[in-house]
């Protein structure tokens, strides 16, 4: 035991490391550009590793680490990362409404997508990598840093499609309702010429409902996929209904469904050897130091609309820590031992990982969101850097009672 501990703790510690060093790097940088006007540049990076970078690692991941032969096996997996997300979504949105205080109370729906999306690959993969030649039941099994690799690459295609969709939305939406920034004086208006005057005097006519209508139709599904804000106020029926389709289609869920097609389909193999595949995988590899960088960037609060509206207490960000490595972890677990117990989930492998992604820390992902729909960008970053400390001993010590739980 005294072996996988040191292990463990190895594999954990470096994943941390690395985001915290990326992190400090991004924030340093980020001082340094914010007397120019760095935000905009940020916000510019995060769109284009949105728009290209990761959708390039998406197609290069997924179709090489999940085969349709394991994906017809891991259904349950599925099914239980769907009954996680929607858990993990109500007990951050339940506890954010009761622990926050009252001037943070706008942060729930950010405190909903912490809790409920958790890293599932970066951290657990390497380490079930360390544990799995120290346990006999896993080092037996056939192959099982491949198949340890599929689950948890199944897993992060789940929350991937999640945090891109509901996080994504939720942001977009946090983003179009803060206030303008405050302290910014309007300059005096021009006096007009008493003609001028008195013809601005005249009652308005009556907006027309067609061109308000035609107006919102106008925003490109380009620009909601980048953080536009198409009538989100308002709207009924279908037009509701194109708007919330424009904000989830964007380009990440794009390349999410092409890569789930890909694996469906019989050309998967050729894909994966294909010249095409070795270009997305070159390119894919600029996307988690990018990632990471931007989480040391938020922490810079550049200056974003709304200026102040948003930014997360102290206090508030270890709410988030407890909610998502306390809370989440030991409910999380009991679903997962409950899936044992029904006889859904039978390999012990499967359970591990499971239990490895309840008591990670929150997906790096969001940073990205918060630097493309330019909101939360200061809560993510603060959450995220507070969430990477707390989350080594947390682990260790939910990794020593899973093995207790799963050792036969």
């Amino acid at each position: 035991m005294a072996g996988l501990h040191a292990a463990a703790a190895f594999a954990v510690i470096t994943a941390v490391a690395r985001t915290l060093l990326m992190g400090v790097a991004g924030l340093v940088l980020a001082r340094y550009r914010a007397t120019a006007g760095g935000a905009a540049s940020w916000r510019d990076l995060a769109r284009v590793n949105a728009e290209f970078f990761m959708p390039c690692l998406v197609l290069a991941n997924f179709p090489k680490g999940i085969d349709i032969h394991v994906l017809h096996e891991l259904w349950p997996v599925v099914a239980l990362l769907v009954v996680l997300s929607c858990m993990w979504f109500l007990i951050g949105a339940i506890g954010g409404w009761l622990l926050l205080a009252r001037d943070q109370r706008h942060l729930v729906g950010f405190v909903a997508v912490s809790v409920a999306y958790p890293n599932s690959f970066a951290i657990p993969y390497p380490l079930m990598l360390a544990m799995i030649p120290r346990l006999d039941w896993l080092r037996d099994q056939e192959d099982p840093e491949a198949f340890c690799a599929a689950v948890l690459m199944l897993g992060l295609f789940v929350y991937l499609l999640q945090v891109w969709t509901v996080g994504f939305t939720l942001y977009g939406r946090a983003a179009a309702q803060a206030p303008a920034p405050a302290g910014k004086e309007q300059p005096p208006a021009t006096p007009e010429p008493p003609e001028l005057e008195a013809q601005n005097t005249q009652p308005p006519a009556a907006p027309v409902a067609d061109d308000a209508s035609a107006s919102c139709s106008e925003t490109s599904a380009s620009e909601v996929a980048l953080g536009g804000q198409p009538c989100l106020d308002g709207g009924s029926g279908g037009a509701g209904c194109v708007r919330g389709l424009q904000e989830i289609i964007n380009p990440l869920t794009v390349s999410l469904v092409l890569a789930f097609l890909v694996v469906m389909s019989p050309l998967r193999g050729a894909f994966v050897t294909s010249p095409l595949f070795d270009a997305l995988d070159f390119v894919a590899e600029a996307a988690v130091p990018l990632t990471l960088v931007q989480i040391g960037a938020g922490m810079a609060r550049p200056p974003a609309a709304g200026e102040g509206f948003g930014d997360l207490r102290w206090r508030s960000a270890l709410l988030v820590v407890f909610l998502r490595l306390v809370v989440a972890n030991v409910t999380g677990s009991a679903v997962v031992a409950a899936f044992q117990s029904a006889g859904l989930i039978k390999d012990r492998l499967v359970a591990l990982c499971m239990y490895c992604i309840c008591c990670s820390p929150t997906a790096p992902n969001l940073s990205v969101v918060s630097g493309v729909q330019d909101a939360y960008v200061q809560p993510t970053a603060m959450a995220l850097f507070a969430m990477s400390v707390a989350a080594v001993p947390v682990i260790l010590v939910s990794v020593t009672v899973y093995v207790v739980i799963l050792t036969p």
